[in-house]
């Protein structure tokens, strides 16, 4: 079981949509906890409004208890007809946010000690924008991994940067480590390539996951799926940043050292440190 918290410094990167690709191609069961303070997307995007009646968080907010693990299934939504991909419900007005900002900790226990029946399962969480009132910062510290999802452009990547050394500090003294805190790249070369990225904000990398408007439309406004969804740029490079996301969590609990940010930093391109797009 883990945790994997994901979340942008600005803008909208594309942190649900990804979060959902990353649970639908999951090899074991795994559910997406919408934690952002600006509210849920899932019921009204990839479930088009079909679900409408769900607590979600809410719910498994006023039945968990600060160190102890809440039945929540009762609180989740099946993605798939398995009913092993699902999505805890996040919340619909700012008021519910407010209301949650004493419980993160107890939910993101809930989160760590998270079964469905018998099966190991992971959380991916979206906890939405760090510069959002409300951020959930109890989740990010408590994962075991968080993911600082970037677009490729100059926009993007400076509002990451001022985020990044904040972010790694605090994991390193508040939560699982500094080097828990890897960045993925949604969209190479728009216009700058994964490489100076990654050289610019000086953490490791996941990875890029492909900008497939397309195939993101059916994560985002519950497009219809077509056959070759699972061959699809954004399903397939999910699928090796979800097996990456694994790898690295069963080695960080093996040997925390492993992954070091520094073996990931290259020097980034005059004309990024310029600014010129």
């Amino acid at each position: 079981m883990a945790v994997f918290a994901m979340v942008s410094a600005k803008g909208s990167p594309g942190v649900t949509t990804t979060a959902l690709v990353l649970a639908m191609t999951w090899p074991r069961p795994a559910v997406v906890a919408e934690c952002d303070p600006a509210g849920g997307d899932v019921l009204a995007g990839y479930l088009g409004g079909s679900v409408t009646s769900a607590r979600g968080l809410l719910g498994t907010a006023a039945t968990s208890r600060a160190g102890s693990t809440a039945d929540i299934n009762k609180e989740l939504v099946a993605l798939d007809r398995e009913g092993t991909r699902l999505v805890l419900p996040g919340v619909t007005d700012p008021g519910q946010a407010r209301a949650l900002s004493t419980r993160w900790t107890a939910l993101a226990n809930v989160f760590a000690g998270l079964r469905l029946g018998d099966a190991a399962t992971d959380v991916v969480a979206d906890c939405g924008r760090l510069e959002a009132a409300g951020t959930p910062v109890p989740v990010l510290r408590r994962a075991d991994m968080v993911v600082l999802v970037v677009r490729s452009t100059l926009r993007s990547v400076r509002a990451a940067q001022g985020w990044a050394t904040r972010l790694r500090d605090d994991l390193a003294a508040h939560g699982a480590g500094g080097g828990r805190l890897y960045v993925l790249l949604v969209g190479d070369g728009q216009p700058y390539r994964h490489d100076d990225v990654v050289a610019h904000l000086g953490l490791p990398s996941l990875g890029v996951v492909a900008w497939d408007p397309k195939t993101a439309a059916v994560f985002s406004d519950g497009a219809r799926r077509g056959r070759g969804f699972t061959r699809s740029p954004l399903a397939r490079t999910a699928a090796a940043v979800g097996g990456r996301l694994r790898r690295l969590t069963e080695a960080d609990r093996g040997d925390p050292a492993s992954t070091s940010p520094r073996r990931w930093q290259k020097q980034p391109t005059a004309e990024m440190r310029a600014g010129h797009g």
